[in-house]
């Protein structure tokens, strides 16, 4: 009975979440996350507009490989297709800086000021002196 719960459970994790081509993203751990308004539902729904950057500085939008210096008209046409004035940025925890903020220029540049970035939750809290309670 175990095994086969098991199997259920592999088979269940294997097709959540979104799936971009090359690498699998490792997102970073957060202790205390904020849900910023509707964050949850938004980023969930088709349409959202959500940039991954992988661990070799490949960005993806919507499962499409974007050079970075598409990004800026690929988010100007979907504005103008009538997309929410946000973003949604997936990088990888192991994703260099310099990726991410190239990222973050395209998409400000566009004039976007409302910017999320995608984080897990720390399940066990790391406390860095044991003897503070």
């Amino acid at each position: 009975m175990a095994i086969a719960m098991f199997a259920v459970l592999a088979c269940c994790m294997t097709t959540m979440g979104d799936h971009y081509p090359g690498d699998s993203l490792d997102l970073p751990r957060v202790l205390h996350p904020v849900l910023v308004g509707d964050l949850s539902w938004g980023a969930n729904r088709d349409e959202a507009m959500i940039i991954a950057v992988a661990r070799d500085g490949t960005t993806f939008m919507t499962n499409k490989k974007v050079a970075t210096s598409a990004l800026a008209s690929e988010i100007s046409r979907r504005l103008g297709a009538g997309a929410e004035h946000k973003v949604y940025i997936r990088a990888d925890a192991r994703a260099r800086y310099g990726n991410v903020k190239s990222v973050l220029d395209a998409i400000h540049s566009t004039g976007l000021k409302n910017v999320a970035f995608l984080a897990y939750q720390r399940r066990n809290p790391v406390t860095l002196n044991p003897s503070l309670p």
